[in-house]
């Protein structure tokens, strides 16, 4: 990965507006379908609603604020319906899918040599993944903390990247900074982003480790304003009196800031840590085989049954990781620093996933899945620049890609009617469970049996909403 101060090319442009073009409607497309909120869609959009009353008070610490204000944000904007709740996610999701493209140059993972449909695999990666649909659809955090978390690295990777002038590498590492305090205001999942920045700026020259002091403040400085700054947002630190535990008592709204923000936080560390095993917790390596579905909601409709889930994509998973893997052994070779970088990413989330019970659930995969789908498209390219006959090779690297994405296709519409939530009768969820692909639909334990018995009573909650 060398970019000798390369920008993004036309042909990159017209790539980001196509695909665009491409994921709103498709993610879009009957966006306020269902109508009442599901999962815990109730909890964000409860305080995104009174983040924008002059009375309103917060109900759910459990979390930083940003995420939910704009929520509440896109509330007044597009208005209070089921529409208006979700197009925070919809709106991260196309952005993150339209800005793929935009780094690949830059960052030297694209070069002048490679053909200009790598440009656009990322994110048709992205596009064909289930779990991906279902994220930009629903009211919850992940789809604006992706966005975010997927910048904030990138932006990292592109300031030690080959090539890149002394100003526009500060320029990155300040815009790193910026995105991961918008990251970590969203959601305390980005907290992993924290321990790479710190590595990429020590070194070990002559036995000696040596911090490189500017660049560190030049990344860690403007993370911690912003993050900060999110909680300086009008009603960030009010709170009602039954937001936190009787045994923690209220807020006292009289407190000067800095007292509210430091007690707020003492109060999140005490909530992230009450953690209880779940039966629908997954071993963190069957994440890596999209197994197994996660149920946001089940509901019957008079005598049809309405599921939306959160499904992996077994094919694309799969090959993503294995070009990860691919890339890795060949920056630990060559002592590539910005490629060690990249794959860092994703390999310290699934770290943390693995030791963290809560983090079993299978929605916290979008903010890997980019990962993946970058580390492919470098992974082809490296191939196409050393191949003898770039001929044959990119003929056949062009059958095999569109082969994947074929089978991404597939898969996605195969699985469509449980993430977009289409209304099934209770055979057809049946014949689902029993066909060859059940145990990526269904949890063990959330049999077919169990979803059904559960609509019919009608016992699926969903956090509620109480604006």
């Amino acid at each position: 990965m060398s970019a000798p101060d390369r920008r993004p090319s036309r042909a990159a442009w017209i790539t980001s507006a196509l695909l665009a073009a491409t994921a709103t409607p498709w993610w879009g497309w009957h966006l306020g379908r269902p109508a009442r909120p599901y999962w815990d869609e109730g909890f964000y959009l409860t305080d995104a609603h009174r983040f924008f009353r002059p009375d309103g008070l917060l109900t759910n610490p459990e979390h930083p604020p940003l995420g939910k204000w704009l929520f509440g944000l896109a509330i007044t904007i597009a208005g209070d319906d089921a529409f208006g709740w979700r197009v925070t996610s919809l709106i991260a999701s196309v952005l993150l899918v339209a800005s793929l493209p935009l780094w690949l140059e830059p960052l030297g993972i694209v070069r002048a040599s490679s053909p200009r449909w790598l440009l656009a695999l990322p994110s048709c990666v992205l596009l064909v993944d289930p779990l991906v649909y279902s994220t930009a659809r629903i009211a919850m955090l992940d789809a604006v903390l992706v966005l975010f978390y997927v910048s904030a690295a990138l932006a990292l990777v592109l300031s030690c990247t080959e090539g890149i002038s002394p100003e526009r590498a500060r320029r990155a590492r300040i815009a790193a900074g910026v995105l991961a305090g918008l990251a970590l205001g969203t959601k305390w999942t980005a907290l992993t982003l924290l321990p790479i920045f710190f590595v990429a700026n020590v070194s070990l020259e002559a036995g000696h480790v040596r911090f490189r002091r500017r660049m560190l403040a030049e990344l860690f400085a403007p993370c911690a304003l912003v993050y900060l700054a999110c909680f300086a947002l009008p009603g960030a630190t009010s709170f009602d009196l039954h937001a936190f535990p009787q045994t923690d008592g209220p807020l006292d709204p009289s407190l000067p800031w800095p007292a509210r923000v430091a007690i707020v936080h003492a109060r999140m560390v005490t909530y992230h840590t009450y953690y209880f095993r779940s039966d629908q917790s997954s071993r963190w390596y069957e994440w890596l085989i999209a197994r197994q579905a996660l149920d946001y909601t089940v509901r019957h409709e008079g005598q049809l049954v309405r599921v939306i889930a959160a499904i992996g994509s077994p094919v694309t998973w799969i090959v993503g990781e294995l070009a990860t893997l691919g890339v890795l052994v060949a920056a630990v070779r060559e002592r590539h620093r910005a490629t060690l970088l990249l794959v860092g990413f994703p390999l310290m989330q699934l770290a943390f996933w693995a030791v963290v019970l809560r983090m079993t659930l299978l929605y916290y995969m979008t903010a890997i899945v980019p990962f993946f789908a970058l580390a492919l498209t470098l992974a082809i390219a490296q191939r196409l620049d050393v191949a003898t006959d770039r001929a044959k090779s990119l003929s056949r690297v062009s059958i095999a890609i569109a082969a994947l994405l074929s089978l991404g296709v597939g898969w996605h519409v195969y699985v469509l009617p449980l993430v977009r939530g289409d209304a099934l009768r209770e055979e057809e969820l049946t014949a689902l469970a029993r066909g060859p692909f059940g145990a990526f639909l269904f949890h063990d334990a959330m049999p077919v049996e169990r979803v059904i018995d559960l609509a019919r009573s009608d016992g699926f909650g969903a956090a509620r909403l109480d604006p």
